[in-house]
């Protein structure tokens, strides 16, 4: 793999990984800025599979962070 296409690489999981961490946020504020925390099932669904997001996003960026992109790395 070149460093063009490992470069690329990178900032493709950067990016996908930024909106899935906006999506992660907003289900953990989904319950509140709609009102619907008195669904209980769906107030900790969504914060969990919120929180999971996040972590996951967190992980895909750490995993890409330590990999060195230079010719034969």
């Amino acid at each position: 793999m070149t460093t063009t296409d490992r470069s690329s690489v990178r900032t493709t999981v950067y990016w996908t990984s930024g909106s899935n961490l906006l999506a992660g946020i907003w289900l953990v504020i989904a319950p509140f800025a709609l009102a619907y925390n008195d669904i209980e099932g769906a107030l900790w669904n969504d914060i969990i599979i919120g929180i999971s997001i996040f972590v996951l996003v967190l992980a895909a960026w750490s995993a890409y962070a330590s990999r060195d992109v230079r010719p034969g790395a």
